[in-house]
């Protein structure tokens, strides 16, 4: 069995943004920059979906007091689908005092050769 994993970590552009991720050839394109991407195991194509893991890797919060006494609400979402065998894309949005700094991720799976 050849195993294939894909790492690396999206740091956005914007608050709200999307970012592709193609496997074959490894590469990121959208609202977010890549840092210490790396690709181990065979460069061939997956044989199906595989597996893979987002994580919030640095956030940022600054609640600030409202007008009525209160605090803001912060609010952090991350959203990911296939949209082939060969794509995966992730959206993501924070909202308040938020801001997502970077998204860590790695994506692995059985390769054909």
């Amino acid at each position: 069995m050849n195993i294939r994993i894909l790492t690396g970590t999206l740091v956005p552009k914007l608050d709200s943004g999307v970012a592709t991720i193609t496997f074959s050839p490894f590469s990121i394109s959208g609202d977010a920059e890549v840092t210490d991407p790396k690709a181990l195991g065979t460069s061939s194509e997956y044989r199906g979906f595989p597996a893979r893991i987002l994580s919030l890797k640095k956030i940022m919060v600054s609640d600030k007091d409202t007008f009525f006494g209160g605090s803001q609400e912060d609010m952090f979402a991350i959203d990911d689908h296939f949209a082939n065998k060969n794509t995966l894309v992730v959206k993501w949005s924070s909202s308040g005092g938020s801001t997502i700094r970077e998204i860590s991720f790695m994506i692995t799976g059985e390769t054909a050769v």
